[in-house]
């Protein structure tokens, strides 16, 4: 465990899903908008934290690409896909990351029936602090 630097795990995560990002066939580019505040490095495993952005994201990728199964051509053109991610400092002094998408729905981790965002961060976390011996 050491030290991590949110965005750069951000856009790392961001750099491998580049090919699920770009426009085809079926559907234009997927906007991503970054709003990134001033971080403290965060002391986790950044493997697995990644591991979250990853699923995320991509599940973020697939509720756009069924958003634009259900809508008409026309529509489709109009509505970009689109994944915000923002970053800050919260008031009690904690890092907040969040991802919304305009996708058509909230996704689940099929293996545990937990959301993504909730279940697999407090777990990578979870991880650290027990290393720590803060459990």
């Amino acid at each position: 465990m050491k030290p991590v630097d949110i965005h750069a795990g951000i856009n790392s995560t961001l750099l491998i899903l580049q090919h699920r990002l770009k426009s085809h066939d079926r559907r234009p580019e997927i906007e991503v908008i970054k709003e990134f505040g001033k971080l403290p490095p965060v002391e986790c495993y950044a493997s697995q934290l990644n591991q979250v952005f990853m699923n995320i994201i991509a599940n973020g990728i697939d509720a756009i690409e069924e958003r634009y199964q259900k809508l008409s051509v026309p529509l489709s053109e109009t509505k970009n896909g689109r994944i915000v991610i923002s970053t800050g400092v919260t008031d009690r002094n904690t890092v907040m990351v969040e991802i919304s998408d305009n996708g058509t729905a909230v996704f689940y981790d099929k293996s545990c029936g937990e959301r993504y965002w909730l279940g697999n961060v407090d777990r990578a976390l979870d991880c650290g602090r027990k290393a720590q011996g803060q459990d």
